[in-house]
């Protein structure tokens, strides 16, 4: 069984509960979680050198060290530089983030935080999200 990756920046702290949904979901997903935007950045270049780039990024715009947008606009210079696909980015806002540059990016959607959601209700709808994203790479043949 092929390992595809999902990275996520999680300054939350609920990777755990996304990695526990998600392998009910396809058992092949394998989360890496860092904390800050600079470890994003890392994580995501030793996958696409390694020839395993992530399948998707969960990108939260508010980030220690670089945030979210930059860290964005970097991966998809990595993912040129070395000749990998990109990544479907889930780009994760604030209410009141304005969320226009996702489009610049390519492969990129933006979900809305909800402020009264509590970390599990916020797990649930980043994997709900990741489910979705799946589905419609799966459709275009790129998983």
């Amino acid at each position: 069984m092929i390992k595809r990756h999902i990275l996520m920046a999680d300054p939350l702290g609920i990777a755990k509960q996304v990695q526990t949904a998600l392998t009910k979901i396809n058992e092949s997903l394998e989360l890496v979680s860092v904390t800050d935007g600079a470890r994003c950045i890392t994580a995501h270049a030793k996958l696409c050198k390694a020839k395993a780039p992530p399948i998707i990024v969960l990108l939260p715009g508010k980030l220690d060290r670089v945030n979210g947008s930059r860290v964005a606009v970097t991966l998809r210079t990595i993912e040129q530089k070395l000749g990998v696909s990109a990544a479907a980015i889930i780009y994760i806002a604030d209410p009141d983030e304005d969320t226009s540059q996702t489009k610049a990016w390519g492969r990129a959607v933006a979900l809305t935080r909800r402020p009264e959601d509590g970390p599990q209700q916020e797990a649930s709808r980043l994997v709900r999200a990741i489910a979705k994203v799946l589905s419609q790479l799966n459709k275009r043949g790129r998983q």
